[in-house]
Order: C-alpha cells, then sequence, then structure tokens
C-alpha cells in the first residue's frame, strides 16, 4: 500500500508536510506511511481523507492518465471529484478495482452481452506444462505465489484427462487474481477446459465484499455459468473481514487452501495438499459451510422455458408499489398489442404465448393502477436496420415454443403496431415511463424490481437467462437503472414520445 501513496504523493508533487496540513496528520507519520514503516489498516479514516485529496488535485487528463495506467484501468477515470475519490480508496485499500459498482456492473452486462462471442472464439494455443515436484504437500508464499500454486492445482487436474469435482470458495482478497490479467486469462481458460472436459464446479462467493468486487466476480464467472456445470452459491449473513479463508478442492484429489489477516497477502503459506485423508477433511469443513449457504444466481436456457417465464411472472405480483425496471433494445412483451400477440401465437401454433400475454399485461397494468411504476429504458438501433433485417421477440431463444426450430420475428408493419401500443400506453398512463438510453447493452434484457430481484438475460441465439434475488446485489442494479434512467432526465415525456413517432414512422418507410 505504501507504494500507492508513494505513487499518488509524486504523482501530485506532494510534500509529506503538505498532506499531513491537509489531513491534519502529523507529516512524521505521512513519512512512516510512505517508506512503510507504518501499516494503514483497512478502512483508516486516513485513506478516506487522502483519497479525497489526491481526487481533488488530480484534475489534469496527462495525470489521471498517469494514474489510469498505474491501477490498470481500461475504462477512462471519471472527472466527478466524488467518484474518483472512491476509486482512489478502493485502489490504496484492495487492490485495483474500484468502489463504485456502477463500472463494475456495465462490464458485466457487456460481458453478458457477449456471452456467445466468447464461447464461440477460436480456441486458445496449449499453454506451456506448470512443473510440480507431485510431493504430498508444497508450499507457495504471498500474491504471487498464490497465483503459482493455482495454477499447479489446475494444470494437475487437466493433465488427468479426467472429470473432476470442485468445491471453491475464498473470502482472501482477490488482488492475486486482478492485479495480473495474463494469469487471470490461463485461470479462466484452465476452469474452462475442466468444464469442457466434464468437470463440474461448486463455488460459494463472498458477499462481504464491496459490491464492485462482487459484480467483478461474477462477471468473471458469467462465461463459466453459461456452460452449465456451475452452481453457485452465498453465504446470506455479515462475515468477520479479518480473518480470511480459501478452499480450492478437487473431490478426492487434491486441494489448495490459505489464510489471511484482512487483505495482507504477503508472505502467507497457500499450501497445496494431496494426502486423502486431509483432502476428505477439508471436503467436510465445505460442506459444513455450504449447508449455511443459498443459490446466488438462477441459470435458465431454452429448455427452462417453463421455469424462466414462472420467475419473469413474480415481477408482475406486488405487496408495495416498488419500480419496475425493464432495459432492452425493444418495447417490452406486456406492451405487446393484442394484434401482434395473436399473429405470433397462430403463426407458430403457441396457445401460450396469448396466455403469457395476457397475465403479464394484466399484473403490470394493476401494478401502475396499485401506485406502483414502470420504467423501460431501451437502447434502440437504427430503424433502418431493423427494416432490413426484422428483430427476433423480446425474450430471445425463450420466445420459442417447445418443438419450434427459429426464433419468431418481427414484420416491419408487427413492429410498428408495437411501437404504436408503446406510445399509446405511454400517453394514458401516468405511471408509465420511457428513457431512451445506450447505457444498456442491445443485446441484454433486464427486468428488476425492489422485493422481486433481477433478471438478465442475453437475448441473442442460444439465450441465456440469469435470475439473482440476493439483497445487495439487486440494490445496485436497481440503482444502476436508476442512474440511467435519470440519466435522461433533461428529456420530458412529450419529447421522448414525439422521438418514438418519429422513429415508428420510419419503421415502415421504404428504403
Amino acid at each position: 500500500m505504501q507504494e500507492k501513496l508513494d505513487f499518488l504523493m509524486t504523482l501530485t508533487d506532494t510534500r509529506n508536510s503538505v498532506l499531513g496540513k491537509a489531513l491534519s496528520f502529523d507529516p512524521s507519520y505521512i513519512s512512516r506511511l510512505r517508506s512503510g514503516k507504518r501499516s494503514i489498516s483497512r478502512n483508516h479514516d486516513f485513506l478516506h481523507a487522502a483519497s479525497d485529496y489526491f481526487a481533488r488535485r488530480l484534475r489534469d487528463g496527462e495525470r489521471l492518465s498517469r494514474l489510469q495506467q498505474a491501477m490498470g484501468r481500461e475504462d477512462t477515470l471519471p472527472g466527478n471529484q466524488e467518484e474518483l475519490s472512491e476509486i482512489i480508496f478502493h485502489w490504496m485499500n484492495d487492490g485495483g478495482h474500484d468502489s463504485n459498482p456502477s463500472a463494475s456492473i456495465g462490464n458485466m452486462l457487456k460481458t453478458l452481452s457477449k456471452l456467445p462471442e466468447l464461447h464461440n472464439r477460436p480456441s486458445v494455443p496449449p499453454m506451456p506444462p506448470v512443473i510440480s515436484h507431485k510431493s504430498n504437500m508444497e508450499v507457495y508464499f504471498g500474491e504471487k505465489g498464490k497465483r503459482e500454486g493455482v495454477e499447479v492445482f489446475l494444470s494437475g487436474l487437466l493433465s488427468s484427462n479426467s472429470a473432476h469435482t470442485l468445491f471453491l470458495y475464498s473470502n482472501e482478497s482477490m488482488s492475486w487474481l486482478i492485479n495480473d490479467r495474463d494469469f487471470a486469462m490461463r485461470w479462466a481458460l484452465m476452469l474452462h477446459q475442466l468444464l469442457s472436459s466434464g468437470s463440474r464446479i461448486q463455488i460459494i462467493h463472498t458477499l462481504d465484499r464491496s459490491r464492485a468486487e462482487l459484480f467483478e466476480a461474477v462477471s468473471k464467472w458469467l462465461p463459466l455459468y453459461a456452460d452449465g456445470s456451475i452452481e453457485p452459491f452465498y453465504y446470506p449473513f455479515p462475515q468477520s473481514d479479518t480473518c480470511r479463508r480459501s478452499l480450492f478442492i478437487a473431490k478426492g484429489e487434491t486441494a489448495i487452501f490459505s489464510s489471511s489477516v484482512g487483505d495482507r497477502l504477503e508472505k502467507m503459506p497457500n499450501i497445496l495438499i494431496r494426502d486423502k485423508a486431509v483432502v476428505s477433511g477439508l471436503e467436510q469443513e465445505y460442506r459444513n459451510y455450504l449447508e449455511m449457504c443459498s443459490p446466488l444466481v438462477r441459470i435458465f436456457r431454452k429448455e427452462n422455458r417453463a421455469s424462466f417465464f414462472k420467475y419473469i411472472s413474480l415481477f408482475g405480483k406486488d405487496e408495495a408499489p416498488h419500480t419496475l425496471f425493464i432495459a432492452h433494445s425493444l418495447p417490452s412483451f406486456f406492451t405487446m398489442p393484442e394484434e401482434v400477440v395473436r399473429n405470433f401465437s397462430h403463426s407458430q401454433t403457441d396457445d401460450n404465448m396469448e396466455v403469457m400475454h395476457k397475465s403479464a399485461s394484466e399484473a403490470l397494468l394493476r401494478h401502475m393502477r396499485d401506485g406502483g411504476t414502470i420504467t423501460e429504458i431501451l437502447h434502440l438501433p437504427p430503424a433502418e436496420e431493423l427494416r432490413e433485417n426484422p428483430p427476433a421477440l423480446p425474450m430471445g431463444d425463450f420466445s420459442i415454443p417447445e418443438g419450434k426450430p427459429e426464433l419468431p420475428r418481427y414484420t416491419a408493419t408487427s413492429l410498428y403496431l408495437h411501437f404504436q401500443n408503446l406510445i399509446r400506453l405511454l400517453e394514458e398512463q401516468e405511471n408509465y415511463r420511457v428513457v431512451l438510453s445506450e447505457q444498456i447493452p442491445e443485446n441484454v434484457l433486464l427486468y428488476a424490481k425492489e422485493g422481486c430481484g433481477a433478471m438478465l438475460v442475453c437475448t441473442v441465439p442460444k439465450a441465456l437467462a440469469f435470475y439473482v434475488d440476493e439483497e445487495n446485489m439487486t440494490a445496485a442494479l436497481l440503482n444502476y437503472l436508476g442512474n440511467a434512467a435519470n440519466s435522461s432526465s433533461g428529456e420530458s415525456q412529450e419529447e421522448t414520445l414525439q422521438k418514438l413517432r418519429a422513429y415508428a414512422e420510419m419503421l415502415t418507410r421504404q428504403a
């Protein structure tokens, strides 16, 4: 941590005496912190005050660019002082990613929108084998050692050319994974190769991390969730952030485990064990913990269509008038006019579609009559693009009736009628709002409501959906969507209506 403090002070031309005076700390204390002779405890008041100070001083683009490079960030640092202060605080406190969840949620949604692309990437050349002495116990020290030990653990499993069952848990700092992108890529590749060979993974996520860190972790796991061989869980109660633990176990075979205090991984031993009796004991420790956990994410595919719509129906049930957010590149299913639903239903010989639409429309209209609000955030593609390539229904593969091979698609007329009905609802329903924003990726459909949870859908072919109802994740997603809606607050609903009317007319215009 002292290296980061020294970097920031050098970057901002700040002397010990100047920082000490600004923060009401003795300059000798600043000097000891800077040299590493004095440590800074997690969440110490000094870090908050220092982060505010550096955020005020970092105003020009060149310095922000140098800080961005030091943090290893791809996205540009914000100019907003409060947001920048939070990012600096978390970087100083816990290695390299910001504590503001907005960027992490944005990254997760981008990952979700690209899931098919991530699965269809060309194969990566095989990695060089990791050398291990194959003794019953090996010890690796510190953050670098943890990476080496985990690589030995995973490459050993891959070399067996058989399927394994993995139990994973860690509430230690994620810096060992996040701070080395080359390793993170190898780690993901090895796990993907294990899953491709029939292995299964059960993982317990830690929710005591910051929301940003939690969404970063989920983002990294999403491509692996998509393989369907991962069961994610979480412990629903607060935990101590002082004593930390990691357990990575291959059932009946080998394990690597470690402990640390706070976020301090330096010199901490990571023990790779192959003794079957010890591995069995560690498995029992994991199972004891799992008994107290709950599922974190429920995963749906086309073959789970009935269950998917059962969970979607939860968003229409309301014991309190909460705000429902729906985000996509097309108007939602419930806004589709009956005529269009009927045509789709008849063309697909799917009577369930009309039943589901009637149920959804009635529930959401009732939700608004009871005082609840619905905000749709639309990321509209160019109208000429939709004319030339009529889109599929909003639910992607989940719109395909059982036994039907192809996605039902709009015609220019049916899409026009859908937008006309959307406009009618916006004119008639006081508690219905539409926001035009590009913040949500086009291939993502999002439902979120307080007290209900969130459904995240990748709508391209081979669609996948992820349902979460964990309170902190739901709250962060609602806040993200609320900010996306409010970012267009300068535009009145009448202005939005005018844009929608013009867009609808363009859908039927001949090229």
